[in-house]
């Protein structure tokens, strides 16, 4: 078994992602929580969820996250509160029928989406976001220097479609009515790893 085989099966596990992330998981979510302004008691969707990584932080909200990996969806539920459901996110409206959310979180899922399959869940959402919902999209870009450590690690990622901020952007944007969007930076002892856009807004019309 190849090195590239090891490493992705470790990471198929709940164990194996939640290790990895960990370092990393409230820096991605940070922009999330801040945003919330101490409220409580919001219904939060979670796509893309894996083993929980981020359930923690929303205890005092009413939790679910959707994940279409069984393995990290039974260790979720295994080891975190909340609601976790296997399913595939660009079908989240089928999977969650006449539910609505006050907050839709897509974190790092993105870049393992094809251009249509973007298009599918937010349109999915779209659905599934009360009349004030927000979405919060937070995912790897490249930039336009290459080569860089930030481009380095993106291309090696699991994930095949990592995109530009301004593909990115041009994507999503016909999907929001209203939004803004910032970009930081992970860092691990110091050094300064991926770049991340963050982009919130209410959902627009639904698209045909």
């Amino acid at each position: 078994m190849s090195n590239k085989s090891l490493n992705n099966k470790f990471l198929d596990s709940g164990f194996g992602y939640s290790t990895i992330q960990r370092p990393f998981s409230f820096q991605k979510i940070a922009p999330i929580i801040q945003s919330l302004n101490q409220h409580a008691g919001l219904a939060v969707l979670d796509l893309g969820c894996g083993p929980g990584v981020h359930a923690d932080y929303f205890t005092t909200h009413n939790y679910t996250g959707v994940d279409l990996n069984p393995a990290y969806i039974e260790s979720a539920r295994k080891n975190k509160s909340g609601e976790f459901i296997v399913g595939d996110v660009c079908n989240s409206d089928s999977i969650l029928a006449e539910r609505r959310f006050d907050i839709i979180i897509s974190n790092s899922i993105f870049h393992h989406l094809s251009d249509e399959q973007v298009v599918a869940t937010l349109k999915a959402c779209q659905k599934l976001l009360t009349e004030a919902g927000t979405f919060h999209l937070v995912d790897l870009y490249l930039t336009e220097r290459s080569p860089s450590l930030s481009n380095f690690l993106a291309r090696i990622d699991r994930g095949t479609y990592a995109r530009t901020f301004d593909n990115l952007h041009s994507i999503v944007a016909p999907y929001f009515s209203d939004f803004t969007s910032s970009t930081f930076r992970l860092s691990f002892a110091g050094v300064k790893l991926w770049n991340m856009a963050y982009i919130r807004g209410t959902m627009g019309k639904l698209h045909s």
